[in-house]
């Protein structure tokens, strides 16, 4: 809002991914990214009108209305490289939510989705894999989108581009790698606290309730021999209804998590809804900023518009 009167009914738990100020040409335009200019300003304008807090803290309070938290997912290098110094410079922390795969050294799967994009490959894949293209309706056309549908295994298309990469000449070696992808590579830093954003990030609706479980709690274990300030939240990949299944609550519960993170574009209310008394703990809405602060500004005036409504 350019006026600066923002209503302040509900809490706003801001999605970033990219922080970079010239996003990587392999990763293409799919990729959510904002600028660490863009994010000065909107973290800046943020902080004049709600009371900024960390996630967790967030769920110990009894009234959330007047407060942001900002998350970030994927850890992406560009995070700790070009977003930090903002955070640093306004004194406004964090929740980085990781992918434990890559901290081994794997390539995040929908990196290499991007990649293949990039490179102009998609067609040589889906020749190169036509029996499950056709049976999941994998086209050129529809190659980023479909990709991530839950009706397509997730965890079976990852490991055909690794295999198709294979084919053509490419190690792991051979690709660059977006998101951190060691350990040591995650910084001790009083702003900072990480969370469990799966060892994968498959769409859990696409996979088996095991395999749902153990993606979970992989990751969460991978987070623990950090030695790093650990979030009480669990994010959902993908974070929409169709992306995660009632099994997939019960294995975050299980597993200890407090709370779990949608990415449904919507603000945070203080009612605890449907979700969450089928799962038993809050279900937290988020929301991902446009790349500039105007269009940041007009964002919030309308979800604040559609909250009230």
């Amino acid at each position: 809002m350019a006026d600066g009167s923002v209503n302040r009914s509900f809490s706003h738990v801001l999605l970033y991914h990219g922080a970079y100020a010239r996003v990587p040409a392999e990763l293409g335009s799919s990729l959510h990214n904002v600028t660490p200019d863009a994010l000065f300003r909107q973290l800046e304008w943020m902080k004049q009108h709600f009371d900024v807090v960390r996630l967790d803290d967030l769920l110990n309070m009894e009234d959330r209305r007047g407060t942001v938290s900002v998350t970030f997912d994927d850890a992406y290098k560009s995070v700790f490289d070009e977003a930090l110094p903002v955070l640093e410079t306004l004194q406004v922390p964090a929740t980085v939510f990781v992918i434990g795969c890559t901290l081994s050294g794997d390539i995040f799967w929908r990196d290499k989705v991007r990649l293949l994009i990039s490179a102009g490959h998609v067609e040589r894949f889906v020749d190169w894999a036509e029996a499950f293209c056709a049976a999941n309706g994998i086209t050129k056309g529809n190659f980023y989108k479909r990709s991530k549908d839950p009706a397509v295994d997730s965890r079976k298309i990852d490991d055909l581009m690794a295999d198709f990469l294979t084919a053509f000449g490419n190690t792991q070696e051979d690709v660059t790698r977006f998101c951190v992808d060691a350990g040591t590579d995650l910084p001790r830093h009083e702003l900072l606290a990480y969370g469990n954003h799966s060892l994968n990030h498959y769409v859990f609706s696409s996979l088996q309730n095991a395999v749902q479980r153990d993606q979970i709690q992989a990751n969460k274990e991978v987070l623990a021999r950090m030695n790093l300030p650990v979030s009480d939240v669990f994010s959902i990949p993908f974070g929409g209804l169709d992306t995660f299944t009632p099994h997939t609550l019960r294995c975050i519960g299980d597993s200890g998590y407090r709370a779990a993170l949608l990415s449904r574009g919507r603000l945070n209310a203080q009612n605890t809804g449907a979700l969450a008394k089928l799962s038993g703990f809050p279900v937290i809405e988020r929301y991902m900023p446009p790349g500039t602060l105007a269009e940041f500004q007009h964002q919030v005036s309308v979800l604040e518009k559609a909250a009230l409504g």
